[in-house]
């Protein structure tokens, strides 16, 4: 019975695990498919930009 009990727990766990590389790997191939990648370079440029845009306006 406790073994039967431990391979239940373990089966479990494995399935757990096995759903979440599947929702790793999709959520990783919605970024692949959201579009070309911008340096973070440029992306930190445009938001210093912007908050210093919004900072001068105040």
């Amino acid at each position: 019975m406790l073994a039967e009990s431990a391979r239940k727990i373990h089966d479990r766990l494995a399935r757990t695990e096995q759903e979440h590389l599947e929702a790793l790997r999709a959520a990783i191939q919605v970024g692949l498919d959201s579009g070309p990648d911008i340096p973070a370079e440029e992306v930190f440029a445009e938001l210093e930009a912007r908050y210093t845009a919004m900072i001068d306006r105040a």
